[in-house]
């Protein structure tokens, strides 16, 4: 599981890393107009991969199952692919036929021509599509923890995908060229994932049956159909605010909600590459009955996260606009989206401490307070979405995005921790995450008064911002070892 878990970093850190160093060079060379363009294709993604209905984690969890046999996974696989190929052709069909009717009748106002923005939206369709067969094999290397591999394609596709665009459109500047490159670039990753997983499968015996294996299907469905409806109450929660942004106010101000949210998601960095790492290993204590180890388990995980993510949520929280103008140097877009990325950041570290508590009822198979919180949030998202965009513009909407998120994710996690964990909600969170978040705020203040004068040039602020993430690093993670151990000899003595 080290491995891993460094290879699980790695790849995200690349992700990351790529998407924080190309963006700057997307909007310096496409223009802020054209990079709205590039945040729309976001969306349109984000919308279309909710077809995943589910089947993605389930291939996964039944990768990592230890009671049932290769041929329930041979039928499994080739169930699930069939099904995600014709999600494929039916997503392309899609793109082609009604792009112009989606651009020209939804979207806001925008300085391109809606004609050239039609024929991107149809490669964006077209390209979602190919993510869903891409996310279906990555999920199958991950459930049988061969996530070294899955590491190095996801870095082979985010290099293809959005590093060698760089080039096309230095070339030929065209928003045309850069989503045909992303067509090709995932086109190719995708045949070269399949072909890999191909080659682990085909010693597993095989069961000859319909196209659609009925059977297979209505074993997954139970599963499947919880997490479909986990995905679907998130993507609506999660991406309704960008959804309502992008038709209802001009495409730039979604091209600057778009780089408040990607600070925002940035706190997941840390978080999803471990929950990646020890959910089939959570899956194994579970179904083996184990659940001391998976507590145990569940501790250190989480414990990793805060320690990871709330010094860099602390910066990025106090120091907005200076981080937005340090990252993409456009003052006109850092401007507009600098008062809503506290309020992301905020709602994304809650959702990054929920991670492993989500595991947890995924390890078990069970889904229905995922769900039931998650239609409950939308009675609250959906009519306040709309009401604080009308009256506040894009801060209402930070501040409803963000609302919804404490309650939820926290009422979640005590839910699920009280049925799985045997309770211990509030110690755990005041053990595991006040104490680094008090460290934080008392690194943020030495921050602040040790260099309390902000530099004026680009690289210097970079460095200024990277001193303070340490003294905040440093802080955090020192309070946290010093209560952690003092916690940890108190336990053993009593």
């Amino acid at each position: 599981m080290r491995w891993n878990l460094v290879f699980n970093y790695l790849s995200r850190l690349f992700s990351a890393f790529s998407t924080f160093l190309f963006v700057p060079a997307y909007i310096s060379i496409l223009g802020a107009d054209g990079y709205s363009v590039v945040a729309l294709s976001i969306l349109i993604a984000s919308l279309i991969l909710v077809l995943e209905i589910g089947l993605t984690p389930a291939i996964g969890r039944e990768m990592a199952r230890k009671d049932i046999t290769d041929n329930q996974r041979r039928r499994a696989f080739d169930a699930i692919e069939r099904m995600f190929l014709a999600f494929f052709v039916f997503i392309s069909i899609i793109s082609l036929l009604f792009s112009n009717v989606f651009v020209f009748r939804v979207i806001g106002e925008t300085a391109i021509d809606k004609a050239i923005v039609a024929a991107c939206v149809s490669m964006i369709g077209i390209e979602a599509g190919l993510q869903l067969v891409f996310r279906f094999h990555m999920s199958i290397l991950v459930g049988l923890e061969r996530q070294v591999k899955a590491s190095l394609f996801n870095i082979l596709w985010a290099a293809l995908r959005n590093g060698f665009v760089i080039a096309v459109i230095l070339f030929y500047p065209s928003i045309y060229a850069f989503f045909a490159w992303q067509l090709a670039a995932t086109f190719l990753v995708v045949v070269a994932l399949k072909l890999h997983s191909i080659g682990i499968v085909e010693n597993w015996p095989q069961t000859r049956g319909l196209f659609f294996d009925i059977e297979t299907l209505r074993r997954l469905r139970g599963f499947a159909g919880g997490m479909m409806l986990i995905s679907l109450v998130s993507l609506v929660s999660v991406q309704l605010d960008r959804l309502l942004v992008g038709t209802m106010a001009p495409l730039l101000e979604l091209g600057a909600y778009t780089l408040a949210a990607t600070l925002g998601t940035s706190m997941l960095i840390a978080a999803s590459p471990i929950m990646v790492a020890i959910q089939p290993r959570l899956t194994h204590h579970f179904s083996a009955n184990r659940p001391h180890e998976a507590l145990a388990l569940f501790r250190k995980s989480t414990r990793a996260i805060a320690l990871l993510v709330i010094p860099l949520a602390v910066i990025v929280a106090l120091h907005p606009e200076t981080v937005l103008n340090a990252w993409i140097g456009n003052p006109e877009i850092a401007h507009i989206a600098a008062p809503i990325v506290p309020f992301l950041v905020i709602a994304n570290v809650l959702i990054a401490i929920a991670t492993i508590t989500h595991a947890v009822a995924i390890a078990n198979g069970y889904t229905k307070y995922s769900n039931v919180i998650g239609a409950l949030s939308l009675l609250v998202s959906i009519p306040g979405y709309f009401y604080s965009l009308n009256h506040f513009g894009l801060l209402g909407v930070a501040v409803v995005y963000l609302a919804v998120q404490v309650v939820s994710t926290l009422t979640l996690s005590w839910l699920l921790m009280n049925k799985f964990l045997g309770g211990g909600f509030l110690s755990h969170h005041v053990v595991s995450y006040a104490v680094p978040i008090v460290g934080s705020l008392v690194g943020a203040w030495i921050f602040s008064i040790t260099f309390e004068a902000q530099p004026d040039n680009r690289l210097s602020i970079v460095f200024w911002l990277l001193c303070g993430l340490i003294i905040v690093a440093v802080s955090g993670f020192g309070l946290a070892a010093i209560v952690w151990k003092l916690m940890a000899r108190w336990q053993r003595v009593s």
